[in-house]
C-alpha cells in the first residue's frame, strides 16, 4: 500500500524542518568535537567533514532511516 499524501507531506516538512537544524547545528558540532579533542588533531571543519562523504537522508525512509543517519553520523564524526 502506497503512503498517504499527507504523509509524504508531512515527511517533506520534516526532512526540511531535520536539514535546518542539522545546518545550524554543525558549526557547534564541530567545536565541540574539536575541545573534546584538545586540537591534538587537525581541527575538524565542514570541508574535511564533507571530505568524509557522510550519508544523505531524503526524509522519505521513515523514522528507523533516520535514526541509522544519525548513527552513521556519529560514525563519520568519530572517524575524522
Amino acid at each position: 500500500m502506497p503512503p498517504r499524501r499527507e504523509n509524504q507531506i508531512a515527511t517533506a516538512e520534516l526532512a526540511e524542518i531535520i536539514a535546518q537544524q542539522m545546518a545550524a547545528q554543525f558549526p557547534n558540532l564541530f567545536a565541540q568535537w574539536n575541545q573534546a579533542n584538545n586540537n591534538n588533531n587537525a581541527p575538524c571543519n565542514f570541508k574535511t567533514f564533507n571530505s568524509a562523504k557522510p550519508s544523505k537522508f531524503s526524509g522519505s525512509q521513515g523514522a528507523t532511516a533516520l535514526l541509522q543517519w544519525f548513527e552513521s553520523l556519529e560514525n563519520t564524526f568519530r572517524h575524522v
